[in-house]
């Protein structure tokens, strides 16, 4: 498998999929999905949990094999995660978007936190973690729109899902 055109490098806590997401749209595709598919990616990839044959293939289309381990994906580079992936936390893994709306106003990445139930609401900007868009109700999915301005349906800006800060859960 030769290099892809644009292989931009991984964020500092951005998620799997959010990294593929990025990957797909940096080399002209709207969503992962077809772009895995042109790849010759099987259907069954999951890019919601970090495995070993996953970071292979991001190896050989990106030619970044010094950054990309699982580590890098896990929460803040975790050593729990990396001892549990394999049993508690993969089992934790979701495969619907969520997102803080404040964080994706600063900067467009999708976090590594926003992929485990354990993480709810961000604890930086004390929000709940939205899936769906809170104006017209359109569940967040993995393509070029997330990495937008807003939702994709309505034109609801991040800025204005933003809600009043709340106390997180411990």
């Amino acid at each position: 498998m030769s290099l892809i055109p644009v292989r931009p490098a991984p964020l500092i806590d951005e998620s799997i999929s959010g990294y593929i997401l990025r990957l797909a749209m940096a080399n002209g595709w709207h969503t992962p999905s077809k772009f895995m598919s042109v790849l010759g990616w099987p259907s069954q990839v999951s890019i919601s949990i970090v495995n070993s044959a996953l970071i292979e293939r991001l190896h050989k289309i990106t030619g970044h094999d010094e950054l990309l381990n699982k580590n890098y994906f896990l929460p803040d580079n975790d050593k729990v995660f990396e001892r549990q992936s394999g049993t508690v936390f993969s089992s934790m893994a979701i495969s619907h978007v969520q997102l803080c709306p404040a964080c994706l106003g600063e900067h467009s990445h999708h976090r590594s936190t926003w992929l485990y139930l354990p993480f709810t609401h961000c604890i930086e900007h004390q929000q709940r973690l939205l899936q769906c868009c809170p104006h017209c109700d359109e569940t967040f999915k993995w393509n070029n729109s997330l990495l937008g301005s807003g939702c994709s349906n309505c034109g609801y800006t991040w800025q204005e899902m933003i809600s009043q800060p709340i106390s997180v859960p411990d």
